[in-house]
């Protein structure tokens, strides 16, 4: 083998070290908050790949935004209650309803009412929401 021949080999293999080590570290990681609110909260306010409840609602990442949040995945389960297909949505915030903009009370009950009032979801769970959003909005107080 002449030096030319090495030379291009040990640039081919260098090439290949360098993208690995570029590919690994982009790879994204999803945190996994258990049921800690306090964490799922935190990244979901900078919209960091997160998840909670075994993946019941999970932050697939994006920017404050434009942040995909998918809820209630069917694989996800708590205490050995699977969630099926028909329970699940995708939402993606807007520049009018980023993440960054909620506050923690915001999180604790009224999330998916207000990701589906005010950002892009789909979904049958989706559609349920709305539907109850609707009934609430036809009660005469």
């Amino acid at each position: 083998m002449n030096k030319r021949t090495k030379i291009i080999i040990a640039l081919v293999l260098l090439i290949g070290v360098v993208g690995l080590y570029t590919y690994s570290k982009n790879q994204t990681q999803i945190i996994d908050c258990e049921l800690d609110t306090e964490c799922f909260v935190e990244n979901f306010i900078s919209c960091t790949p997160a998840k909670i409840g075994g993946g019941a609602m999970i932050i697939k990442g994006g920017k404050p935004e434009s942040c995909e949040i998918y809820l209630f995945n069917p694989e996800a389960k708590i205490k050995d209650q699977i969630f099926s297909e028909e329970m699940a949505m995708t939402c993606i915030t807007n520049s009018s309803f980023p993440t960054n903009k909620f506050k923690t009370i915001d999180m604790i009950g009224f999330l998916p009412f207000e990701l589906v009032e005010k950002a892009n979801c789909e979904g049958k769970l989706a559609d349920q929401y709305r539907g109850g959003l609707k009934l609430a909005e036809s009660i005469e107080y």
